[in-house]
């Protein structure tokens, strides 16, 4: 390459638009990974005593897109898991989770923000459903993105309905949960 080009940026591109637009057909990968280290504390004949407790999590998936919502959020996706395994210690006593070999495929959707998750070759156990459903949602990470222009430092409050279904809770009447734009990569 010969010769030096320079251009100038029109002063609206400084602050470009953060927003992502999906599509139906469109695909991700995910991998999640969760260690969790801590104690439990129980009352054992009387007394007080700690257990301790060891968990870890890994789920790797690719998830195709099925539906948007009038929001512009994936609402109907299909989840084609490579690994989902969970396993718990408490005390020393393990248990382990895993995905059946014919249960990887899995659709996950969300109807009047309850979400749902079910296997087409048939019902899920109620471990596979924790391993499957019960994970991040990862259906509403794009509410998180202000969905208009900002500037390094901008803050933006995150829908009750994304705050709802990204910390799992039932209900919501209020939050404080804000986001930050601290740079660009």
């Amino acid at each position: 390459v010969t010769g030096v080009q320079t251009c100038a940026l029109p002063i609206s591109a400084q602050n470009p638009q953060i927003t992502e637009t999906v599509k139906p057909g469109g695909t991700f990968q995910f991998k999640l990974e969760l260690n969790l280290t801590g104690e439990i504390k129980v009352f054992r004949d009387g007394k007080k005593v700690s257990l301790k407790r060891e968990g870890k999590a890994n789920h790797s998936f690719h998830e195709r897109i099925l539906n948007v919502s009038s929001q512009g959020y994936p609402d109907k996706t299909a989840r084609s898991y490579s690994a989902a395994k969970a396993s718990m210690s408490i005390d020393n006593e393990k248990s382990e989770n895993t995905l059946r070999d014919d249960r990887k495929l899995i659709i996950s959707q969300r109807h009047k923000d309850e979400h749902v998750s079910y296997c087409p070759a048939g019902p899920l156990t109620r471990e596979e459903l924790e391993l499957a459903h019960e994970h991040f949602d990862t259906m509403s990470v794009l509410g998180l993105l202000p969905g208009k222009a900002a500037k390094i430092g901008d803050t933006w409050k995150v829908t009750n309905p994304i705050a709802q279904a990204l910390c799992a809770f039932e209900g919501l009447t209020e939050h404080s949960l804000t986001c930050k734009l601290e740079s660009r990569s």
